[in-house]
């Protein structure tokens, strides 16, 4: 269904983002890192209600945003603060954010369960395991029906593949080869229960039994990311339909 790239749009893609330096990915996951420390250090003094920490996973979140242009379209889960900084997020609005601030992304209203920032092309998180696919899903249909080569992500993680919504978005996004990317952050583990105690059979079978190509990858490298996120979002941009990555990683914190 996605409409052939206007010449709008091929500026655009003539555009892309150059190749990160090693020393700028270093820095957003330092400050990824360090951005987590410190609301965990704020959850335990009583100033943020709470979070679920990315980390450990810092590198799949540098590794997207070097690749996803500022007019992309992002939707990530209830462990996305990396995401959006990874995208360009302000740390200071967001951890006021998280402590349900007036000055925050949101005015407060958002948390840290459900932040967004439409500045950097983040649509919002969701709280609730899977559900943000589908509005990725319709994003992305509607970025090709106005023919541009615009692209929308989302993010979750191995407890997500087993949900309906998921399954669904999956099938709409094949049949309507929309310029999606699906992201999975397959940290191993969901809440507590082990990947592999939850999910039968794998998890890129999922996107390959409705035809479209996935693939696992280092989700601990950095320059992994970004080359198997370059691959799909060309691909996607060129009108070759949606594409699933499965990025291996742990998560440090508890949940």
């Amino acid at each position: 269904m996605a409409s052939a790239p206007t010449a709008a749009s091929s500026d655009s893609a003539a555009a892309e983002q150059a190749a990160p330096r090693p020393e700028d990915l270093y820095r957003t996951i330092r400050l990824i890192r360090r951005f987590e420390e410190r609301a965990i250090e704020l959850v335990r003094s009583g100033d943020i209600p709470g979070i679920h920490p990315c980390i450990g996973q810092e590198a799949v979140a540098a590794g997207i945003g070097a690749v996803l242009r500022r007019d992309d379209i992002m939707m990530a889960n209830h462990r996305g603060h990396g995401h959006m900084l990874a995208r360009g997020t302000d740390p200071g609005r967001l951890l006021a954010e998280l402590a349900l601030r007036e000055t925050g992304v949101d005015r407060g209203r958002g948390g840290s369960l459900h932040p967004s920032d439409f500045s950097v092309g983040m649509y919002g998180a969701t709280g609730t395991v899977g559900h943000g696919a589908p509005m990725a899903v319709g994003a992305a249909w509607a970025l090709a029906r106005a023919g541009t080569d615009r692209v929308a992500m989302s993010v979750f993680g191995d407890g997500a593949v087993n949900q309906g919504a998921l399954l669904e978005s999956l099938n709409l996004a094949a049949l309507w080869r929309v310029p999606m990317i699906f992201v999975c952050e397959n940290n191993r583990y969901a809440t507590t229960l082990p990947v592999q105690a939850g999910t039968a059979g794998t998890i890129i079978a999922r996107a390959a039994a409705f035809g479209i190509p996935a693939g696992t990858h280092d989700g601990m490298d950095p320059d992994v990311v970004i080359e198997a996120t370059a691959e799909a979002v060309a691909r996607a941009r060129a009108g070759g339909g949606p594409a699933f990555l499965e990025f291996s990683t742990y998560r440090f914190e508890g949940h």
